[in-house]
Parts: structure tokens; C-alpha cells; sequence
């Protein structure tokens, strides 16, 4: 099944019929708008109509068979009178496509929809130059939203993805609520990623593990694939909140922590905070400032540069990733226990996240690998990452 059939979804929905797939379930409540004909596959006729219900009878015309698609008008998020027919959709779905360009769609269906099926997200990022194909395991262990984050975290380190949330300098206003407005993107772009978008599909179809990628298109239409390597994920619960975080992060904070020896080290957490579900995600971290103390016993994080550094974070991953908390290191033969500074710090951190209506968050790497994390308005202790070998 799949969910969002736009300009890019409609492209791929109607290369995929043409090479024999078909999509069973379209579930979409938007409607052919005029702007709409610039890059959408359905034809001027369908002008007014649901985009989904239109493309299903499009769908269904292209050839005489008995595997036919059939079309939800809804908004997956506030299905309202058709909940129960997404709710069975979802629920006996094998893959959900999601090419809905929207993250409130992919969170919620990381994290809310039951279903057994694998998740996999298309979408192009502003300026249409860049597709972007997030798909899961079959298994399910990296999950969307552990992918999203991860990908974020790559716009962040990568030379090669610099740009991607470059402002689209063509949006134009097509109604009179704030939200009306379109991107001008060239059919020309639009048609190699639905190309680009179908391949994949047909791919994923057989390869069932994670899979991250970009395809970046220049003026001269020449395609650079860019891999992504997604990396296995940990998940903990602590109180009330769950923590998300994977194995790349945590051998950073660990290799770090060993560059320093015999002195502590520390630095500040990048991620970002689901309010609503109660998951923080953490997946990065800016190293220990230059005018930081170190020291064998002690470490009070410094502040120079740090702000700029955040700031370009946040507009890199266009507000994705954020500050979201402390770590710091012990040193060899202690424990990841919480010392007295250490509670002091928690009560400061916890009094400034809430201003923000964020937990306070912190994290103690320590000896042989052991990493603990502290979350919320009363210090959680949980031990979170088994020992790591690395």
C-alpha cells in the first residue's frame, strides 16, 4: 500500500503498473489542484477530484488483470469516518509506502501504526534536486524513524549531501491560507526520480534489509548515488521515556572517551525530542569545547565555539537535529554512577530543558564500555548500553 500520491508518488505508482506491480491500497485525501498538472501524472480531467481515487481508476485502465488497486480518501493521521478501512489497510499491508514528504506521517508510522509490514519512505528534498529512499529491514530493526535521524545526522557530516535543505527560491502561493504554496520543479526532475523511485521499489520487493540513499541531480541531469550505511539501533526504556539511539553515536562518545585517558572529556548531545510520544533521539554529539577543564577527576564543559557549531547543526538538518543534552566520561575503574557534581548538573540541566518543555538529558560514558543515561524531572537510573566491544 501506499500513502502520499502526489507528483512523486503518482510517477512511481504509474511506472510500477506498467512493469507489472501493483500497489493494492492508495490512501490520500488531497485533491488535482490546477498548479497540480505541472508534474502530476493524472491528466486535466481529474481536475477537483481526490488524487487518490482518480489515480486508481488510472491505475486500474492500464491493464486488464485481476490484481486492481483500490483508493482511501483520508488523511492517514485524522482518518475520522474511514479509520477502520486505514486501520485494515495497514494491518494487512507487506510494505507501506509512505510518499507523503511528511514527518509527522513517517513518525507516526515508526512508531503508531499496527502493523507488521515494512516501512519505506520517498521523498525530494526542497529544490527537487536530491530523492531521498528510507526503507526498513523486514524485521524491523531500524525502524523509520531511527533512519530519518540517522540521514539527518548525515546531511550534518557529509560533504557530499552539503545543500540538501537549500531554500527553494521558486515556491509560489496558489491560494490565500499561509500554508498554499507550491515548489517549481521541473518535469524533467520529476520524472527521472519517479524512474529513479521505481527502481527501487522493484528492488526492495526482493532485498529486504535496511537500505538508506541519496540521488542527487545537477543541471545536466547527471545522477550521483550516495550511500548511506544505517547503523544498528538501541532502544531502552527509562521511566517513562525511551531513548533511541544506535551504535555509531555511541562508538563516537566511546572513542572519545579513550582519546582522553587518564583525563575526563565531554561534549553536548544532538538530537531531537518527540514530546508527544516521549522519545528522545539521540544521534550525535559536538565534542568537548576547546576551553573545557579536563581533568582526571573533574571535567566542567567549556563554551567556545559550541553555539556556532549548534546553530549549524540546526540549519543543516533545517531544524531537525538540536541540542538536546549533556555527557561527559569517568575515568578507568569507576563506575557510571552519578557522582554529587554529577546530580548538580542534572538539577541545572533538568531546570533549563523545561523552560523548553524538554526533559533533562544526560549521559556517563565510562570504563569498559558501560553507558548510562539520565532522563526527566527525577534522576533515572538505568543502565543502558550493555557492554560494547569494539
Amino acid at each position: 500500500m501506499t500513502i502520499g500520491v502526489g507528483a512523486l508518488g503518482a510517477q512511481v505508482l504509474l511506472n510500477a503498473k506498467r512493469m507489472g506491480i501493483t500497489i493494492d491500497t492508495l490512501i490520500d485525501d488531497d485533491r488535482l489542484l490546477p498548479h497540480n498538472l505541472a508534474r502530476h501524472a493524472l491528466p486535466g480531467y481529474a481536475l477537483g477530484f481526490p488524487k487518490s481515487e482518480s489515480m486508481r481508476v488510472l491505475l486500474n485502465d492500464i491493464l486488464d488483470s485481476d490484481e486492481t488497486s483500490k483508493a482511501i480518501v483520508a488523511n492517514v493521521l485524522r482518518p475520522g469516518e474511514h479509520h477502520d478501512a486505514v486501520e485494515k489497510a495497514l494491518g494487512e499491508a507487506d510494505m507501506i509506502l509512505d510518499m507523503s514528504a511528511s514527518v509527522a506521517v513517517a513518525r507516526a508510522l515508526a512508531s503508531d501504526a499496527q502493523s507488521n509490514a515494512r516501512r519505506v519512505s520517498m521523498f525530494l528534498n526542497p529544490t527537487g534536486t536530491d530523492l531521498v529512499v528510507l526503507a526498513e529491514d523486514a524485521d524491523r530493526t531500524c525502524p523509520l524513524d531511527m533512519l530519518e535521524l540517522q540521514f539527518y545526522r548525515d546531511l550534518v557530516n557529509r560533504d557530499d549531501l552539503a545543500g540538501h535543505f537549500a531554500p527553494n527560491d521558486g515556491r509560489q502561493r496558489y491560494g490565500q491560507s499561509c500554508r498554499d504554496v507550491t515548489s517549481r520543479i521541473p518535469q524533467d526532475s520529476m520524472a527521472v526520480h519517479g524512474g529513479i523511485g521505481t527502481r527501487m521499489l522493484r528492488r526492495l520487493l526482493s532485498d529486504t534489509s535496511a537500505t538508506a540513499a541519496v540521488w542527487r541531480l545537477d543541471d545536466d541531469l547527471e545522477i550521483k548515488r550516495i550511500e548511506l550505511k544505517p547503523a544498528p539501533v538501541i532502544q531502552r526504556q527509562i521511566s517513562d521515556w525511551t531513548i533511541k539511539l544506535d551504535t555509531t553515536v555511541v562508538e563516537r562518545l566511546q572513542a572519545l572517551r579513550r582519546s582522553k585517558l587518564p583525563n575526563e572529556t565531554g561534549g553536548v548531545l544532538i538530537g531531537s525530542f518527540d514530546v508527544h510520544r516521549r522519545i528522545a533521539y539521540i544521534v550525535n554529539t559536538i565534542p568537548s569545547p576547546p576551553d573545557s577543564d579536563e581533568w582526571p577527576t573533574l571535567y566542567i564543559r567549556g563554551s567556545k565555539g559550541l553555539r556556532r557549531k549548534v546553530e549549524s547543526i540546526v540549519t543543516k538538518t533545517d531544524g531537525a537535529l538540536h541540542y538536546v543534552g549533556e555527557w561527559h566520561s569517568h575515568p578507568d575503574g569507576c563506575s557510571t554512577m552519578p557522582s554529587s557534581d554529577d546530580m548538580k548538573v542534572f538539577t541545572w540541566l533538568t531546570d533549563r530543558m523545561r523552560q523548553d518543555g524538554f526533559p533533562g538529558l544526560m549521559m556517563i560514558v565510562g570504563d569498559n564500555d558501560q553507558v548510562n543515561c539520565f532522563i526527566g524531572e527525577i534522576m533515572a537510573i538505568e543502565n543502558l548500553i550493555p557492554p560494547l566491544h569494539i
